[in-house]
């Protein structure tokens, strides 16, 4: 809940899948998280520090940029 600091939880009955397990080496090669898996982990903003392989050319451009004005703030506005 914005403002809040805390969570408010709705359930309609149908569970998301956190993550799926794939056949691998060893079992964290093989735990692929789901979009709900990975926003559950990294929190929202995943997919900056992490951008999947499947990406639009476009995506993945903001994710950089975004890294990099996290990395260095005053960069954004230069």
């Amino acid at each position: 809940m914005p403002g809040k600091g805390n969570y408010e939880s709705i359930s309609d009955g149908a569970p998301l899948v956190r993550l799926v397990r794939l056949p691998a080496d060893d079992f964290d090669s093989g735990l692929v998280p789901s979009l709900y898996g990975k926003v559950l982990r990294w929190g929202p903003g995943w997919w900056i520090r992490h951008p999947g392989a499947n990406g639009s050319a476009e995506t993945l451009a903001i994710a950089a940029q975004l890294r990099a004005v996290e990395a260095d703030p005053g960069s954004g506005l230069r």
